[in-house]
């Protein structure tokens, strides 16, 4: 019989772990084999032994049912396996229950496995945080010379420079002509400010008058208390206003340089005497005339030649600003078609400051609106 039971234990072993079958009679422990399989049925032969093994399970246990063709008792020789006649009776039933056993020692280390298939790309990770500075690349190579820049502004004017060493006496000049009814420039009196030995500036006339300066390149001035003033043209009448004013209507704020204003109209003087006035001067005071016709004067504003813009009211950033004096500013509540002026008034120590363009902010719906601005004075100290 423990021969029996151990073949059947065999056979129940190949059928649950799939397992090649056994030759011949295999020892088995006569404890409890371990098990762990589903409901099954097989059929066995071992040499004059057949029958099924049908297994199922019990709980965590395994219970086992044989049935054989062949009759068997304890006397059976457990050794031999195949002594049994196949036309034998049919033997009894014998059902037992393989106990789970307890938790196996681990296995050795298996080898390592084949490389694995590529697997499919991963779902784009969030955006990183912002790294921190690199450090400095290396230099570039040097560029491209670039084009010709526009010219900058006029610099600020400079110290006045010492006194020169005397010059050399010069030729004697011609007898002199009779001078009576000439002007002091055109007769040569005191030689300095006339028109063969011009002045550099008013500040080493001292009489007032009409004078030479510039000796590189001489023009008359007007000499008034040693400040040097430009002469300027009586350009404007009242009766020439409608052909000489920039008229507008339905407008926003706008530059009066956008209807064709320029610094060559308001100035009347070539730049070369402007400039050299500007760098052998030490400040500057101008007056205008804004000539206005249904336009108002409040929101005026100015731009300088240093590229700053002014208004009634000083600021940290331009210190300086313009006056309107109250007795001569008609334009301040301009009535409907009514021509009429404002005077404005600017005095600085910078010669930069002249003005070169308006802003005119005071717009009146659709009414036709026209305004000159008039240049009445530009003396430099």
């Amino acid at each position: 019989m423990e021969g029996f039971r151990r073949l059947i234990i065999v056979l129940v072993l190949i059928f649950c772990d799939f397992s090649v079958m056994p030759i011949g009679c295999i020892e088995m422990p006569p404890e409890p084999t371990k098990l762990n399989c589903s409901d099954s049925s097989v059929s066995f032969r071992q040499g004059s032994l057949s029958g099924n093994v049908t297994a199922s399970k019990d709980g965590p246990n395994l219970r086992i049912k044989i049935k054989s063709k062949v009759a068997w008792n304890s006397s059976t020789n457990p050794s031999d396996c195949g002594s049994k006649e196949d036309n034998a009776t049919k033997g009894p039933v014998l059902t037992t229950t393989v106990e789970k056993g307890g938790k196996g020692e681990k296995g050795e280390k298996g080898e390592k496995g084949e490389r694995g298939e590529k697997g499919e790309n991963g779902e784009k990770g969030e955006r990183g945080e912002k790294g921190s500075l690199g450090s400095r690349g290396l230099d570039g190579a040097k560029g491209d010379k670039g084009v010709m820049g526009s010219p900058g502004n006029i610099g600020l004017t400079g110290p006045k420079g010492d006194k020169g060493d005397t010059g050399e006496q010069g030729p004697k000049g011609e007898n002199g002509k009779d001078c009576e009814g000439l002007s002091a420039a055109e007769s040569g009196l005191n030689n300095v400010g006339s028109k063969s030995m011009p002045a550099y500036t008013c500040s080493s006339i001292p009489d007032d008058g009409s004078f030479y300066i510039n000796p590189s390149r001489s023009f008359e001035v007007n000499c008034e208390g040693y400040k040097t003033c430009i002469k300027l043209p009586d350009r404007l009448r009242s009766s020439n206003f409608n052909t000489s004013a920039y008229e507008f209507k339905d407008k926003k704020g706008f530059w009066l340089s956008t209807l064709g204003f320029t610094v060559k109209k308001l100035y009347d003087q070539d730049f070369s005497r402007l400039l050299y006035l500007m760098t052998k001067s030490e400040g500057f005071q101008l007056t205008m005339k804004y000539h206005c016709f249904n336009s108002p004067v409040e929101s005026l504003r100015i731009m300088t030649w240093n590229g700053n813009i002014i208004s009634n009211i000083s600021s940290p950033k331009t210190p300086i600003k313009f006056v309107i004096p109250e007795k001569s500013n008609g334009c301040k509540d301009a009535k409907k078609n009514e021509l009429k002026s404002s005077t404005i008034e600017i005095e600085s120590d910078i010669t930069s400051y002249l003005p070169v363009d308006f802003y005119l902010g005071d717009i009146i719906g659709d009414t036709i609106q026209k305004v000159y601005i008039e240049l009445t004075s530009l003396c430099f100290k």
